[in-house]
């Protein structure tokens, strides 16, 4: 019985996926997706989605890759890096908000979604992602959706990690 793990086997589980599959790959502890299995991704039809070991869903289209390289797709809740001043200013009427951290601050070499929950009691909420820009201190709209009746939320067009605030209206 082949070993189905490791980024050697799932590097070529991708390069054998017909255009329009999906390969689903359980992170477990690692929160970096390697260059081996992006090089594999590039230029197909094929989504890849990462599963991290707290829930966070990252969904990578091979078609979006434009550099293929070890990314780090870390995804930490409860990181508060952006100042409150801006929070409060920037979430007036929100419901809630929440920040977290994508990655490290470089540009990933492709852009991806990612997938995260949020209480069911937010269903039906609209929840815009921001990115925070350290050196000019300043909020950027990356998406906006609709938070699903299962409380997930997918948010599209990431090509940077970085520091990001969740604001829930």
């Amino acid at each position: 019985n082949k070993k189905k793990a490791g980024w050697t086997y799932i590097a070529n589980v991708v390069n054998d996926a017909n255009d329009g599959a999906t390969v689903k790959v359980a992170m477990n502890k690692a929160t970096t997706i390697t260059k081996s299995v992006l090089s594999e991704l590039k230029a197909k039809d094929v989504d890849l989605v990462l599963t991290m070991s707290n829930g966070a869903k990252w969904t990578i289209n091979g078609d979006d890759i434009s550099t293929a390289k070890d990314t780090d797709l870390t995804v930490q809740y409860s990181n508060y890096a952006i100042p409150d001043a801006l929070v409060k200013k920037a979430s007036s009427g929100a419901v809630s908000t929440a920040q977290i951290k994508l990655g490290d601050n470089t540009s990933f070499g492709f852009s991806a979604s990612v997938t995260l929950s949020f209480s069911t009691r937010r269903a039906g909420c609209t929840a815009n992602l921001y990115q925070y820009d350290a050196s000019s201190k300043s909020l950027t709209l990356i998406d906006s959706t609709t938070i699903s009746n299962s409380g997930s939320a997918t948010f599209n067009n990431i090509s940077n990690g970085g520091d990001f605030l969740i604001i829930i209206k």
